[in-house]
C-alpha cells in the first residue's frame, strides 16, 4: 500500500500548503489509471515554487537513486510553473483530466501560478500512458519519493512529502 508522510514546513517557513489527505492507488500500473485522492489547503495567493525530487527504486536489498534524465527522474525543477507551461502532452493531459473533475465537482481549476482556497477530490481516476522510451529505465519495483517545494530562489523547503508505492508494468 502506498504511504506518505509530511516532514517539514511550518518548522522551516511553511504555511503556504497544508495536505490534509494524500491517497495513490498501489499498486500503480503502467499503462493503467492511477486513483488519487486529496485534501489541500493552499494558503498563499499566486503560490509559484521550484521543487526538488529525490526517486529511489528498490533494486535487491537497497534503494538506488533513479537519475534526472530529460528533467525525469531526481531532479531540481526551477519556477515549477514554467515547467508545468513546457509540459509534454502525456502531461497536459494528466492535468486536463485532473481539472475536468474539479470542474465536475464545483473546484477551482489547478493552475499555475496556484490560488489560494481548498482543494479536495475523492478518487479521481486519471489514465496513466505507457512509459516512452527514452525514460523506459523507470521500470516495475518499489519505489520511494522524498519532494521538497522552496519558494522561487530559496533555499528553504516550505513543504517535503515522502511517498512510497509500487509499480507494475503491464504488458502491452
Amino acid at each position: 500500500q502506498s504511504t506518505w508522510g509530511e516532514y517539514c514546513g511550518e518548522a522551516q517557513g511553511g504555511n503556504k500548503i497544508r495536505i490534509n489527505e494524500l491517497k495513490i492507488s498501489d499498486p500503480i500500473r503502467v499503462p493503467g489509471s492511477l486513483k488519487l485522492s486529496f485534501d489541500l489547503d493552499i494558503l498563499e495567493d499566486q503560490l509559484n515554487f521550484d521543487a526538488s525530487l529525490l526517486i529511489r527504486r528498490k533494486v535487491g536489498p537497497v534503494f538506488v537513486k533513479i537519475p534526472c534524465i530529460n528533467n525525469v527522474g531526481s531532479c531540481d525543477y526551477d519556477d515549477l510553473c514554467a515547467q508545468v507551461h513546457e509540459a509534454t502532452s502525456e502531461a497536459e493531459d494528466f492535468w486536463d483530466q485532473l481539472n475536468e473533475y474539479l470542474s465536475e465537482h464545483n473546484l477551482p481549476p489547478l493552475t499555475c501560478p496556484i490560488s489560494a482556497g481548498k482543494y479536495k477530490i475523492e478518487m479521481v481516476e486519471i489514465e496513466i500512458p505507457p512509459i516512452p522510451a527514452e525514460i523506459d529505465f523507470v521500470g516495475q519495483g518499489d519505489y520511494t519519493v522524498k519532494a521538497k517545494l522552496f519558494p522561487l530562489g530559496g533555499t528553504e523547503p516550505f513543504l517535503c512529502v515522502d511517498a512510497n508505492f509500487k509499480v507494475e508494468i503491464v504488458p502491452q
